[in-house]
């Protein structure tokens, strides 16, 4: 394994730190910084570009003949990074932590590791990667808003107002392909440099915004997830009883949704959290497991018990059975008959 190791304090300085551990040359313009990989240690290219209101848009597309680890240590500038990994995986290790976090394709990160934390973040060999990162130098960039921040979110409130890097803050995002197809967009450069500079700070604006955004939908997502198996899941259960004490009627999801207290959608997503089946699954499975323990105890015929589980269609009954239990119910009968 090879490392990388950066101890710059400002952004544009770190690329001109990795440059020198890789023995290549930094090519700036107009802001851009731009490092070709040389070719005894893999191939592709590593852009950062900058911005003056704290801002930077950090590009990595490339890939390793070695297992290659960028080190940043506590000395180096420790901005807020909102990391996207569009195409291999990487993974991620902070000082105060033993386990490594992976990175996969298409997932987010928003990071702050602390003044006195060493991150990493590790490329294996020879596999390619395109990683995308939103830097966001803190003091910098409120310094340049003319307004204060709102109260649009606690924890991303308190994360961008901790300019002096005093408090860790690590959130893995799920897999947003709304921002793979944004972050596809800048590999598409237009004719003129000058452009491309504007094109891209309006891009940095819009990737910041749509990755906090990501933050906000899913950590309300997950709230709500965790409300409904605190607060609900005792209606939940309810419907479940409801559906072995009535086998025999008739069941719909409205109905029984209705009949607790849920709406049907609700209902739905507790009986996949609780019993990692949808209602209607659940009452198949249940319905078959009271014919099977019918065929065993008690002398009705196939007919009665296709009735008795709330199946009017005899054939219906066979097929989901021998499905279920790799054998028609009239075989699965006899052959307990010659055991006894």
């Amino acid at each position: 394994m090879n490392f990388i190791k950066t101890k710059s304090v400002s952004l544009p300085h770190i690329i001109f730190d990795i440059a020198n551990e890789l023995k290549a040359t930094v090519k700036e313009n107009c802001g851009e910084y731009s490092i070709e990989i040389p070719t005894r240690s893999g191939a592709g290219v590593i852009k950062m570009n900058t911005f003056k209101n704290g801002l930077a848009l950090l590009q990595w597309d490339c890939y390793f003949h070695k297992t290659v680890e960028f080190q940043f240590s506590n000395q180096t500038c420790h901005s807020l990074k909102f990391l996207y990994c569009l195409e291999g995986e990487i993974t991620q290790n902070f000082q105060s932590e033993t386990e490594p976090r992976t990175m996969a394709q298409y997932q987010h990160v928003i990071v702050a590791p602390t003044q006195e934390t060493n991150y990493t973040i590790r490329f294996h060999k020879n596999k390619r990667i395109k990683l995308f990162g939103i830097e966001v130098v803190r003091e910098e960039f409120l310094c340049k808003i003319d307004y204060k921040i709102p109260n649009f979110n606690l924890p991303l409130e308190n994360v961008l107002q901790d300019v002096k890097a005093n408090s860790f803050f690590y959130y893995q995002g799920l897999k947003n392909l709304e921002l793979a197809d944004m972050y596809g967009e800048i590999n598409n450069p237009k004719a003129h440099h000058f452009l491309d500079k504007i094109f891209l700070k309006g891009q940095a604006y819009r990737l910041l915004s749509h990755h906090m955004l990501a933050f906000i939908q899913e950590t309300e997502l997950i709230h709500k997830e965790n409300n409904l198996r605190k607060a609900e899941i005792t209606l939940i259960k309810n419907a479940a009883a409801l559906i072995l004490l009535e086998l025999s009627q008739p069941l719909t999801i409205e109905n029984l949704a209705k009949r607790v207290g849920l709406n049907p959608n609700k209902l739905q997503m507790g009986f996949k959290t609780i019993f990692q089946l949808t209602v209607n699954k659940y009452i198949r499975k249940k319905r078959l497991e009271r014919a099977k323990l019918l065929l065993k105890t008690t002398d009705l015929s196939i007919s009665q018990i296709s009735e008795e589980i709330g199946i009017s269609s005899v054939s219906y009954f066979s097929k989901i059975f021998r499905e279920e239990y790799g054998e028609k119910p009239s075989i699965f009968k006899e052959a307990l008959k010659m055991k006894c």
